[in-house]
């Protein structure tokens, strides 16, 4: 007969974990859930991005002690784990760990667990539910010992790409060498714990199991090595999103236990929830539901668990009927959603949620055969102001997201085919951005391309280098915003890395000591502005409304090819024809709107709305970044309003911050497009074009090679391309006068800076959200306009708009441990400044910047930052400066200088 033992405690309404001295204190909303029996956090923070992020970026550190456990020992305990268990466990080896589900006689999934070999005859099983009574049952006739250790195993859930580094720090032997489902002992604050390569997220990670005793110093230790590598406590809120992404289900959500179902149309099989690859009928022996799995085996599953992704222009349309943007949940939602095929429902989704990472909408759900095969159109019903609608939907195998790293080793390589001197249907010249998005659309129309670069990097102004050593910088662009929906989920760019990280706020902070705060959270926003300003408070939802309408309507606008009014053609009849419709499409309050902002100045804007002068500044800043005018000018109300169609996640209004700085964002579109098929060849400078016949017939680079191709599109500057690359007596004179006489005056310069620490400012001491979010350095629309008074004169601002990032307080990488990066964005500094730029100017514009800071982050009453620091280095990234090299004629196109900042700047601590 089994030995049985269990521990017996007094019963509480809800039990608290080992961890929960530590949690309680970090979980500031109070988001309790209720997991096997006990309190765990749903979350630390108001919302989820943080810890979100944390899981796919960096460090998520998880409580999963509610799992069930216990401890399987003796000589019969893998005879009875290979009895209840489809797997052959006789093959598990020690360190060895198995996923399974465990079913009744009727091949139905019962619960699904891990099971651990710790040594010969000893295993531990982990189970969603109370399994005692189960394998009991079953052990009648064994001799084994079965313990559940539910309350004396802590256990840990450290998940994310810089997991397996924290537990490098913290553990006196290194895990390098763990593999993917093993488990091995080691010693971690000094106490023994042992360590599996599992988690429930789809990333890297690990769980640490432990005595519940050794519980708080093993977590205190994790967080303190892990503190650099940006660690962040997370609920299961946070986590449930991920294993969404990750294809993995969960009890009582997706699926019901037979022993808790009521009829059978709830009860699921191994084979209908994708677990077919963990049922080993050619096993020696009987395991509990074998009969009833060998005949669905050969007749196939009636159902499948399955992944949806929901089509966005589907979800906009849906949601523009009634004049809304697209909503989507914050969170997963755990909901039955009907499916449909041809109006008949086929299944329905169990789980879904906005997923961050893909930037797509994405469900787990169950249809009925056929309709479950990956490609199959379907329609998911959702609710739309209370009323339901269906979107069109695909399915698609499972997981939607598997990062490269989830299972390989940490040294991983590869190379590229050279196929040069082959022909091409396109050459593309430039490896910017817009380069290479060209490119990868042409590759996908199953062209042959190549792009040709003259830097050993792609990137163009999006470049993410190493100024100093261990300080990454994003050199010119550093925010992402502008990048369209469609090119993303086109190119598949989050499956190529690209991750996009939310910038949380915008603060200004005011000459009297306040600060003016924009929060991702409407309502706090709406607050702060009642704060200094009751009427702007009132009117800030309606001027957001209009701006939301005027984006929404030239949107679709953008997108267009515009077509030659003058021209006969059929394509640009079309194009007319169609430009036509959607003007007569959109109610005459809308087209007044846009003419009115197609022609208005952002001060003129801004003035009809609001009172309050650092609001004005701040939001008038957005129509003259990148432009050399002045919020005054006409014609900057529509940059305001272009950049107010930026977008992030499907959030109009937003701004973040790309993984890696923006060379994260190229190097994406760069492996997207290497795996369509585009070559990309850097170190190739271009010298010209060649013409023949009066068509671009391929390019002739500096190193004397040519290279031939039916199309030839540049992705430089229009003076480049049609002046110093074509010849210009092969196009016509009016037309050579035009593009001498375009405009394309660089008025913006960057300042890149290493921070030995944070620069505390006056308006927010201390770390906080103010250093996770933009700096804007706006005070008012007459402070921007004087700005621009400087540049009309050809001078630099003596006075400068400023929009400042820390990136390393985002993304941890960025910088040395401890250390940070400050990324200055820097309006006005004229591309042909007074005198030209020279190292003394540039020296100017640096201290410059720096005494800007120093208003409102004064260091005076600070020490230097340490003896290397006496002469302080930044990097002045001056897309204006003529002796960044040979002149250019656009601001992409110029190179970083290097300016060596006073003694004086030392005290906001600028390098290491």
């Amino acid at each position: 007969m089994p030995e049985l033992s269990t521990v017996h405690h007094p019963r509480y309404q809800l039990k608290r974990t080992p961890f929960h001295a530590r949690t309680s204190q970090l979980c500031l909303p109070h988001n309790w859930r209720r997991w096997g029996g006990c309190l765990a956090a749903g979350s630390y923070d108001l919302g989820l991005d943080r810890e979100y992020w944390a899981i796919r970026n960096h460090a998520a550190l998880i409580d999963v002690s509610p799992l069930m456990k216990y401890q399987l020992d003796g000589p019969d305990a893998a005879r009875l784990l290979h009895k209840v268990t489809p797997r052959d466990i006789h093959k598990l080896a020690v360190g060895q760990v198995y996923y399974t589900g465990w079913c009744d006689e009727d091949g139905k999934l019962i619960d699904d667990g891990t099971v651990t070999r710790v040594a010969e005859q000893s295993y531990r099983l982990t189970a969603a539910e109370p399994q005692l009574r189960w394998l009991a049952l079953n052990a009648v006739g064994f001799e084994v010992r079965i313990t559940e250790t539910t309350e004396q195993v802590a256990a840990l859930s450290l998940q994310g790409p810089k997991s397996r580094a924290i537990l490098n720090r913290c553990c006196d032997t290194p895990v390098d060498a763990l593999k993917y489902f093993r488990m091995a002992p080691n010693t971690l604050a000094g106490r023994t714990v042992t360590i599996s390569r599992t988690g429930y997220t789809g990333d890297l990670g690990y769980e640490i199991w432990m005595g519940a005793d050794d519980a708080l110093p093993v977590w205190d230790a994790l967080v303190t090595g892990g503190h650099d590598y940006g660690i962040t406590p997370c609920g299961i809120l946070a986590m449930d999103m991920a294993r969404v992404e990750a294809g993995l289900f969960m009890l009582d959500v997706d699926y019901t236990s037979a022993h808790h179902a009521w009829v059978p149309g709830q009860k699921s099989s191994p084979y209908e929830m994708g677990l077919g690859w963990t049922v080993n009928l050619d096993k020696p022996g009987y395991f509990v539901g074998r009969r009833a799995l060998e005949r669905e085996f050969r007749a196939g599953p009636a159902w499948r668990f399955v992944g949806l992704e929901v089509e966005w222009e589907s979800l906009e349309r849906a949601y523009a009927a009634v004049g809304l943007p697209p909503q989507v949940p914050a969170m997963a939602v755990r909901g039955s959603l009907p499916v449909y095929k041809t109006g008949r429902q086929v299944g329905y989704a169990s789980t879904s949620t906005w997923s961050p990472v893909l930037k797509k909408y994405i469900a787990l759900a169950h249809l009925e055969r056929p309709h479950y095969e990956p490609g199959t159109n379907v329609t998911l019903e959702i609710t739309v102001e209370h009323h339901r609608r269906q979107a069109a939907t695909r399915v698609v195998a499972l997981p939607f997201y598997e990062p490269a790293w989830k299972k390989k080793s940490p040294v991983a390589s590869s190379s590229n085919g050279d196929r040069s001197g082959a022909k091409y249907d396109a050459i593309v010249i430039g490896a910017g951005h817009n380069g290479m998005i060209a490119a990868a659309y042409f590759a996908r129309a199953g062209r042959k391309v190549i792009v040709l670069e003259r830097r050993d990097i792609v990137g163009g102004a999006a470049v993410t280098e190493e100024i100093f050593p261990g300080y990454r910088f994003s050199e010119f662009s550093y925010v992402v915003s502008l990048l369209r929906p469609e090119i993303i989920r086109d190119l598949e760019l989050p499956k190529h890395g690209l991750k996009i990280l939310p910038l949380p706020s915008t603060v200004t902070p005011m000459d009297n000591g306040d600060y003016l705060a924009g929060w991702d959270d409407h309502d706090l926003t709406r607050r702060e502005i009642y704060r200094h300003a009751p009427r702007d408070a009132e009117a800030y939802d309606e001027y957001a409304r209009v701006m939301a309408r005027a984006a929404k309507a030239i949107k679709p606008i953008i997108g267009l090819v515009p077509p030659d009014p003058s021209s006969m053609s059929w394509r640009d009849l079309k194009g007319l024809l169609k430009l036509g419709r959607y003007g007569a499409s959109l109610a005459e309050q809308d087209l007044y709107r846009i003419s009115k902002l197609v022609t208005q100045s952002s001060a003129d804007l801004l003035e009809e709305w609001f009172e309050l002068d650092p609001l004005k500044g701040t939001k008038a800043a957005s129509g003259i970044i990148g432009t050399y005018l002045g919020p005054r000018s006409p014609g900057t109300a529509y940059v305001l309003l272009h950049h107010y169609m930026g977008e992030i996640d499907g959030a109009f209004r937003a701004w973040g911050f790309a993984k890696n700085g923006t060379g994260g964002v190229t190097a994406a579109i760069a492996s997207s497009a290497r795996a369509l098929g585009v070559e990309i060849r850097t170190g190739a400078a271009v010298q010209k074009v060649i013409v023949r016949g009066g068509r671009a017939a391929g390019v002739a680079l500096e190193n004397g090679d040519e290279i031939s191709a039916k199309v030839v599109l540049s992705a430089a500057d229009p003076k480049r391309s049609f002046l110093h690359f074509v010849d210009a007596q092969h196009f016509p004179d009016e037309f050579v006068q035009a593009i001498r006489n375009f405009r394309v005056r660089g008025s913006s310069g960057k300042v890149n800076i290493a921070l030995s620490e944070l620069p505390q400012f006056t308006c927010l001491p201390g770390e906080g959200p103010l250093h996770r979010g933009a700096i804007s350095i706006s005070p008012s629309i007459e402070y921007v306009e004087r700005a621009y008074d400087d540049a009309k004169y050809g001078q630099f601002s003596r006075n400068p708009y400023m929009d400042i990032i820390i990136p390393s307080m985002i993304d941890r990488d960025m910088a040395p441990p401890g250390h940070h990066v400050m990324s200055c964005f820097v309006q006005y500094a004229p591309y042909d400044v007074d005198g030209g730029w020279d190292d003394a100017q540039r020296d100017a514009f640096g201290e410059t910047v720096i005494a800007t800071i120093e208003r409102y982050a004064p260091t005076s009453n600070v020490s230097p930052a340490s003896p290397a620091a006496t002469s302080s280095t930044a990097n002045c990234c001056c897309t204006s400066s003529s002796s960044c090299g040979p002149r250019r004629s656009g601001p992409t196109s110029a190179r970083p200088c290097r300016a060596t900042i006073s003694a004086r700047q030392a005290r906001i601590r600028a390098a290491v």
